[in-house]
């Protein structure tokens, strides 16, 4: 079964419009009836969410509501009893999503990316030791356990870039058992598994246009929050470079990958604001983009300048008005003129001068190294988080880490990971290119919205690429949630062009109006 058609679940629509009790073709109201009826796991119509759909798993919903209202009520006078307000607010919170979840765990998916960018452990007061990523990915997958255990249906796993995933999955794992420096890695084999099993819930889950527009929502809003959070510490606590929240060792604490976060999600913010037809979301998200931009400066990143310039120079070539295209490279040469300080442009023109910089050269021996190691050991690599250990064996430069994610994944897992994690990346930007032909040929609303996601996709992996190609970010989640949110949409969009031609097939042949006969005169 090819990559393309693996996802299709049961009969195809041309078959389930066949019955026997048609004599001919059914009616265009008839297949549409029809083709909405999918079971779980398969491409659903355009819909908000539907949190009426409590699956009757264990007990029906009349026992379920009355039973966790008064489970609620129990638990909320006992932590108001027991805890300060901030922290039981937290744990009240994070039960009632719970249950949420469970009634639709897509608002785990939901959730689970939005505490995943948004971290308030480290950026809110009062929340440093809570795990809420953890809660809600573990809330997530029992209901849809639940759900699939009544329901099953894989379908959605049959195509190719999930076979990379594992394959990436299986040798990160490989590493660590037989890496030539390879040893236990707990804290980071856990963060891979959280990762690549929500991968599997996101494309699960989500399963329409409408759950991808709400997840881009997610991002702009996360990510958005980040931007404004970097400009605070700059401005209100005095901060000289801005670096990521947490402490060192947290994701994206480093200020180049924090950079590279605010890049991926500056398309996410320019193509809302030309697809919503509010006037006052058009504003705030145009009044966002160069909040986002002066924290990426801020960040004094010369690899989130070369992908914040290309993803804005993508974003102007592609824009349709030309006249609007012109205005944003006009306004980003000004922006940068005007705020930019004479260190910050020092740091950005050191990027021509690469021989006599001291920072581009040790990378360039890191990749060096990073290359050699590699090619000695093309099956499993060093070893995961193995880089540091084994560089002096691989050269005589001081030790540091890639700076490059192809040079350190091949490094650290062989070059299968390596491979798979070049496929993903072709997968990906070919998926885009099958979604952008299908434009044309679905309903309005669905196009709509697929224009907007594939353009948004598209711009944002070309800066994952660029800022990735001098960073170490071969770990970064958002990029798989890239490449899944990029797989649904290709196979939301393949089903929609399906079902305009089952609906065009079975629709009653027009009948051409009769002229009226012309009024001879007597």
């Amino acid at each position: 079964m090819s990559g393309s058609e693996g996802h299709l679940q049961g009969p195809r629509p041309e078959e389930r419009l066949r019955g026997p009790s048609s004599a001919g073709r059914r009616s265009a109201t008839e297949a549409d009836w029809l083709l909405e009826r999918r079971r779980f796991g398969q491409i659903e119509p355009l819909s908000p969410f539907r949190f009426h759909r409590v699956p009757r798993v264990i007990i029906s919903r009349t026992l379920v509501v009355p039973a966790a209202a008064a489970g609620l009520a129990v638990v909320s006078a006992w932590l108001a009893l027991n805890y300060d307000l901030r922290p039981a607010l937290a744990i009240f919170a994070s039960m009632l999503g719970g249950i949420v979840v469970l009634a639709e765990p897509y608002i785990g998916v939901v959730g689970y990316y939005f505490m995943a960018f948004i971290r308030p452990q480290e950026t809110f007061w009062g929340f440093k030791e809570a795990r809420f990523t953890l809660l809600i990915s573990v809330a997530t997958l029992v209901a849809a356990g639940l759900q699939y255990a009544v329901r099953p249906d894989f379908g959605f796993l049959m195509r190719r870039q999930n076979f990379f995933i594992l394959l990436l999955w299986l040798s990160i794992f490989l590493s660590t058992l037989y890496g030539d420096f390879g040893g236990p890695e707990p804290k980071w084999m856990d963060y891979y598994n959280k990762m690549f099993i929500m991968y599997f819930m996101l494309i699960g889950l989500t399963t329409s246009e409408k759950k991808l527009y709400w997840l881009a929502w997610v991002l702009i809003v996360s990510i958005g929050y980040l931007g404004w959070w970097g400009n605070e510490r700059y401005f209100l606590d005095g901060w000289n470079i801005v670096h990521g929240p947490g402490m060192p060792g947290a994701a994206f604490y480093d200020e180049n990958a924090f950079s590279m976060v605010i890049v991926m999600g500056v398309p996410f913010v320019w193509y809302m604001m030309r697809t919503t037809r509010s006037r006052f979301i058009q504003i705030g998200l145009i009044g966002l983009i160069p909040i986002m931009a002066h924290t990426v400066m801020l960040t004094f990143s010369r690899g989130g300048f070369l992908g914040l310039a290309a993803t804005m120079a993508i974003i102007a070539l592609r824009e349709r008005n030309r006249k609007l295209g012109g205005a944003i490279i006009a306004c980003g040469l000004v922006f940068f003129a005007l705020l930019a300080g004479e260190e910050y442009k020092n740091r950005i023109g050191s990027i021509e001068n690469y021989e006599r910089d001291r920072s581009a050269e040790g990378r360039l021996e890191s990749w060096e190294a990073g290359i050699k190691m590699a090619v000695h050991n093309p099956f499993f690599g060093v070893g995961l988080n193995r880089y540091l250990e084994a560089f002096p064996y691989y050269s005589v430069h001081q030790p540091r880490v890639a700076h490059n994610s192809w040079v350190q994944i091949g490094a650290e897992c062989g070059l299968a990971a390596v491979a798979s994690y070049g496929f993903l990346v072709l997968f990906t930007m070919t998926a885009i290119r099958r979604i952008r032909k299908r434009i044309p040929l679905l309903p309005e609303e669905s196009a709509r919205y697929a224009e907007m996601l594939a353009n948004a996709y598209l711009v944002s992996m070309i800066g994952y690429l660029v800022c990735g190609f001098f960073l170490s970010m071969e770990d970064f989640e958002f990029f798989y949630l890239l490449v899944g949110m990029v797989q649904i949409l290709d196979r939301v969009t393949e089903t929609r062009v399906r079902e305009a031609l089952v609906r065009r097939a079975t629709a009653p042949p027009v009948e051409p109006r009769k002229s009226e006969p012309e009024m001879v005169p007597a």
